[in-house]
């Protein structure tokens, strides 16, 4: 992997997290009483624990490519 692909890469990663906290954020305006409110703030909770996962194994990935 070039480091133009990890600088790609990693902006990617960036811009997702920067959509996905937006969307936390969103979420968490949603007034208790919406209809929608519940299932909004479950799937923005689950969309922010798999991107966590995935920066974590895509940062292992690029210390372990480091290191070879």
């Amino acid at each position: 992997m070039t480091n133009r692909d990890l600088t790609d890469t990693y902006r990617q990663l960036k811009a997702l997290e920067c959509a996905i906290t937006a969307l936390a954020e969103a979420a968490s305006l949603i007034p208790e009483d919406d209809d929608h409110a519940a299932l909004v703030r479950v799937l923005s909770d689950r969309i922010e624990t798999e991107f966590e996962a995935l920066q974590a194994k895509v940062i292992e990935s690029w210390s372990l490519n480091t290191a070879a």
